[in-house]
C-alpha cells in the first residue's frame, strides 16, 4: 500500500494516465507459478486507497477473458479490463488449443455480469489482446520458423477482427516488442501491419 501511495503521489499530475490499473489479473491465481489464492480484502483495500488519492480518474482491475467469471474484478472497479487470447498453449494437454469462443460471447457476458452484480461498473475494455504467440519456452529458445507458425501475419489480422466485433470500445494490444524482434530477424510484415492500425 506504502508503494501504490508513493507511484500516486509521484505520477498524479502526469495527464497522460487516464486510469489507475490495480493488479494484473489478480483473481486468475491459477496461472503461474507458486502464486497464493486471491486475497480480496487486500484488493479493495488498494482500490479504495487509489480511489482516495485520486478522485478524477477510474480504476482498472484486469481478469482472463477465457478463464474466469469476472464478477470480482467487475465488482472492485470502474472498468473492467479482460485478457483475449484466441491460442494459447495448454501445458496440462500438452498442446496449442485455439478458443472456440464466438466474439458475441464477450459483450454479453460483460453486460449479464455488469447487470447482475456491478452495476457501478463503467465498462469493459481488451486490456491485453493477442498479437504475438504463446510460447511454450522464451523467444530465443524458440525457432524462427516455428514462431512464424505459431502466430502469422494472417492470425494477427485475425485476432483484429475478432476483437472489432467484441464490440468493445477500447484494444490494448499484446506483442509490440515481439513485432521489433521479427523485424531486426528478417520478418518486418508485423510490424508493417501494425502500423496501419495506427493511422
Amino acid at each position: 500500500l506504502d508503494f501504490a501511495k508513493k507511484v500516486l503521489e509521484r505520477y498524479q499530475k502526469t495527464e497522460a494516465i487516464w486510469a489507475w490499473q490495480v493488479e494484473n489479473e489478480p483473481f486468475a491465481f491459477w496461472f503461474g507459478e507458486n502464486c497464493d489464492a486471491p486475497d480480496k480484502q487486500f484488493l479493495l483495500e488498494e482500490v479504495n486507497l487509489v480511489k482516495s488519492l485520486d478522485t478524477k480518474r477510474p480504476v482498472i482491475v484486469t481478469d482472463s477473458g477465457e478463464w474466469s467469471d469476472w464478477t470480482a474484478a467487475m465488482k472492485s472497479s470502474d472498468i473492467l479490463g479482460v485478457s483475449l487470447y484466441r491460442k494459447s498453449y495448454n501445458k496440462a494437454m500438452n498442446l496449442y488449443i485455439t478458443y472456440p469462443f464466438s466474439a458475441w460471447m464477450y459483450p454479453l457476458k460483460s453486460n449479464l455480469v455488469r447487470g447482475l452484480f456491478a452495476v457501478q461498473n463503467k465498462r469493459t475494455i481488451i486490456s491485453e489482446l493477442q498479437v504475438e504467440p504463446w510460447f511454450q519456452q522464451s523467444v530465443l529458445d524458440t525457432p524462427l520458423d516455428k514462431q512464424l507458425k505459431l502466430f502469422s501475419v494472417e492470425d494477427f489480422k485475425g485476432n483484429i477482427q475478432y476483437a472489432r466485433r467484441t464490440g468493445f470500445e477500447e484494444d490494448y494490444l499484446w506483442g509490440v516488442e515481439w513485432w521489433y524482434f521479427m523485424k531486426a530477424h528478417g520478418h518486418p510484415e508485423y510490424l508493417d501491419y501494425a502500423k496501419t492500425l495506427f493511422r
